[in-house]
């Protein structure tokens, strides 16, 4: 079962007017990478979240976000330490007098000084926390992969059918390629015939050699053969479900390669039209693949 790469989930968790809400969001990324937003209190709980997350998916870029709405679950108190702020008022006192500098040292001054405050904690917090936490949790990433499944079911049909398409552009290619490479054949004849002068006769083997020569290098039969192995592998691990977008990638990007040489090679406009819908077919696999788990 193919999952889409993109996806949202929320889950909720509440006990006597506390509520705890996990919205967990992802998007397309070669690796796996996950960032936790929440407050400092619930920070013990983050080695939790990344485990369960990692748990679940094998690659994308996570974000979770936590709130908590309510006290019940805080028994956290905000101290002051009365001695730091003697201290403080004392030292800014004497500067301002050894310095002689204007103004007051007010209550507002102190107000701005972070240190002389700290959080103390009474106990059973985090613990409480962490419960709560964890359903939550659990309920937005059960979410989460119903929504990556539905979407990657939706990029599978597809792909599935887009390379259903190529398939098809291939066989077309293969039907083509033979007399292509026969009417190139017959107009360099032609061409080297109009070009000689009618009194001059050429080494007739020599000539039919740079035909055959030329005309190979314009053959594809070989990059054909290729892309339809390349076309067979793709299948198969497709066929498979399980998570492979960069296998996929990667047989795209031989098949690219592939189909690159075979434009390059061609001179004729039926072919060369055949290659351009093919490039546009693969690109846009490309593009759905890389949203694959």
């Amino acid at each position: 079962m193919w999952r889409s790469m993109t996806g949202w989930g929320k889950g909720l968790a509440e006990n006597e007017g506390q509520t705890i809400t996990v919205e967990v969001r992802s998007v397309n990324h070669r690796h796996f990478e996950i960032s936790v937003k929440t407050a400092r209190s619930l920070g013990s709980v983050e080695p939790l979240i990344r485990e369960s997350v990692r748990n679940r998916f094998e690659r994308g870029k996570f974000d979770v976000y936590i709130a908590v709405f309510g006290d019940a679950l805080d028994s956290r108190e905000i101290r002051l330490d009365r001695a730091a702020a003697k201290q403080y008022l004392e030292g800014l006192n004497s500067l301002k007098r050894e310095l002689n500098l204007p103004g007051e040292v007010t209550l507002e001054t102190l107000a701005g000084m972070r240190e002389i405050f700290f959080v103390e904690d009474n106990g059973g917090g985090p613990e409480i926390a962490s419960t709560f936490v964890e359903t939550a949790l659990d309920e937005a990433l059960g979410n989460l992969e119903d929504m990556r499944r539905k979407e990657g079911q939706a990029l599978g049909q597809d792909i599935a059918n887009r390379v259903e398409t190529v398939s098809v552009l291939l066989d077309r290619l293969r039907e083509t390629v033979p007399a292509t490479v026969a009417q190139y054949r017959e107009r360099l004849r032609t061409r080297i015939a109009d070009l000689l002068n009618a009194d001059i006769q050429p080494d007739s083997g020599r000539l039919e050699q740079e035909i055959i020569l030329l005309t190979q290098r314009s053959d594809t039969s070989e990059e054909i053969t290729r892309l339809e192995s390349h076309i067979g592998q793709f299948r198969d691990q497709f066929d498979k479900g399980s998570p492979a977008g960069r296998k996929l990638d990667f047989l795209l990007q031989e098949m690219h390669r592939e189909v690159n040489t075979v434009g390059s090679k061609s001179l004729d406009t039926d072919v060369s039209a055949l290659v351009i819908e093919l490039k546009g077919e693969l690109e846009k696999i490309r593009e759905q693949v890389q949203n694959l788990e």
